[in-house]
């Protein structure tokens, strides 16, 4: 396997005619030219398949009406986990609580403070 000019990790080629083409002294360079004597390549290739298929826009809404009905599904309906209004706003609590505190610690650990254990409050 033939190593690349600026490392010394090996290069990967996907067929011969192209590492002929690539590696072959003087293959890329212009007769008497020497300013361009070691030029890099930057040859690529294009895939044969594409990895995204075009679609069509009736094809794109059917998908996505598809992926709703699914999430309409009873036996999902049930499973899906609803908060009381007790638990939601306990929840947004601690999820305030948790951004103050990680934003006091990335300010207090920018000021080289000393991080001290918290002390609880009744």
């Amino acid at each position: 396997m033939p190593h690349s000019l600026d490392s010394s990790s090996p290069m990967i080629v996907s067929s011969p005619v192209l590492s002929l083409l690539l590696f072959a002294p003087g293959a890329l360079t212009a007769p008497g030219n020497s300013r361009d004597a070691h030029r890099f390549s930057t040859y690529t290739t294009i895939s044969s398949n594409p990895s995204i298929a075009p679609t069509t826009g009736k094809a794109v809404f059917i998908e996505i009406e598809d992926g709703l009905r699914r999430l309409e599904d009873r036996r999902y309906m049930s499973q899906r986990f609803v908060p009381s209004e007790k638990k939601s706003e306990l929840i947004s609590k601690l999820a305030l609580s948790a951004k103050l505190e990680r934003a006091l610690r990335w300010r207090m650990d920018k000021q080289d403070a000393v991080r001290r254990p918290r002390v609880k409050s009744g």
